[in-house]
């Protein structure tokens, strides 16, 4: 939260903001994000973890239905801790979108404070990571967990002090998990 709010109220999320809309974004970074935003939305993710932990349970015999089972309920499992802290952020931080106004945090005046699709979209592969004993893996989904909020940052609708956040919150969350 220091951090989120160091860079929201100085002129680093601005800068952040100017250097990647005007040297990063790209149409190969817009092609990337329409890929990626999806996953962020919970309605299209809690279907897949509610029926990864259903078919897991079905075949749990199995080495994959096992997989399946304990990488659905941990995804579940999450977000469920991670939502209420979540929702609460969003709204006492009270930051606008980029589009909207500057990344100051004005308590619950906005919702955008923290990155929902941010949160959303790093619990797959954040579960995954934490699942994974292959070094390779574990870098490959801890890697994966940040492109969501990347593309919210990729089309200006998050900070990246609100993306990290959202990030952040779901590391936690998951982390609270594992243990």
């Amino acid at each position: 939260l220091g951090l989120g709010a160091a860079l929201a109220h100085t002129k680093a999320d601005t800068e952040i903001r100017g250097w990647y809309q005007d040297t990063v974004r790209y149409d190969t970074t817009d092609n990337i994000a329409r890929v990626v935003k999806p996953f962020g939305d919970g309605r299209y993710t809690i279907p897949v973890y509610g029926a990864a932990l259903l078919l897991g349970t079905l075949t749990e015999k199995t080495s994959m239905g096992s997989l399946s089972k304990t990488w659905g309920g941990r995804s579940l499992r999450t977000m469920l801790v991670g939502v209420p802290p979540l929702l609460l952020l969003q709204h006492a931080t009270g930051a606008s979108r980029p589009t909207e106004a500057d990344a100051a945090w004005h308590p619950f005046e906005d919702d955008n404070g923290v990155s929902g699709h941010s949160f959303m979209g790093a619990i797959p592969f954040l579960s995954a990571a934490m699942m994974a004993e292959n070094p390779f893996f574990k870098t490959l989904w801890y890697t994966g967990s940040t492109l969501c909020g990347m593309s919210r940052i990729n089309d200006d609708k998050h900070y990246f002090s609100q993306a990290m956040l959202g990030w952040w919150l779901a590391y936690l969350a998951a982390r609270s998990i594992d243990r």
